[in-house]
Parts: structure tokens; C-alpha cells; sequence
């Protein structure tokens, strides 16, 4: 990332190949599986943080069932305060989900 100065930074995370198990805590009756690519961005400028990620899970599963490529954006405002999320998973063999 960029440190310009005080009141404005750059900060950016990649993801390459990473197993989810590494990135999420144990969940009781959940098990999650799949390899997490992406990056992730932290933009300060004068006060006003703006968070954005863009991530993707390929062969993600969640207790054993298998659903296909997960995808997801995200988009903070300034204020920190909301996120804007897209989603979706695609399979050729299930319906497509899209949020």
C-alpha cells in the first residue's frame, strides 16, 4: 500500500490460494471448505474511510455440499457506517444465486 502522509493511506491485502479454514473460526455444526483468492483495500483520505474487497471462493462448500465458485464484492462508505455487498455462486448444475 501507499502512506502518503497522516490523512491519507493506501492499505491492500491479496489473498492468493488460501485455504478457508485458515481465514474463518471454527462455527459449531458448520463446516466451510473452499480456496479464498482476492484482495482487499483500506483508502483513508482526509478523514473519510472507504473499505473495498473483491473476493472469490473457488469449490466452496459448506458442510460437505459442494456449491460451485462464490464471489463477492464489497464496497464501504465513507462513513463507514454501510456496505454494499454482491454476491453470487455459480455451478452448472444448481441455480444461480445472485444478491
Amino acid at each position: 500500500g501507499n502512506l502518503k502522509n497522516e490523512n491519507q493511506k493506501e492499505i491492500n491485502l491479496e489473498i492468493s490460494e488460501v485455504n478457508l479454514s485458515k481465514l474463518l473460526p471454527e462455527i459449531k455444526h458448520f463446516k466451510f471448505k473452499g480456496i479464498a483468492n482476492g484482495d482487499l483495500k483500506l483508502i483513508q483520505d482526509k478523514g473519510v474511510y472507504k473499505p473495498l474487497a473483491k473476493i472469490e471462493l473457488a469449490n466452496f462448500s459448506i458442510n460437505d455440499r459442494y456449491l460451485g465458485l462464490f464471489k463477492l464484492d464489497i464496497e464501504g462508505d465513507g462513513a463507514l457506517n454501510n456496505l454494499m455487498l454482491n454476491s453470487s455462486i455459480e455451478n452448472k448444475n444448481i441455480k444461480s444465486l445472485n444478491t
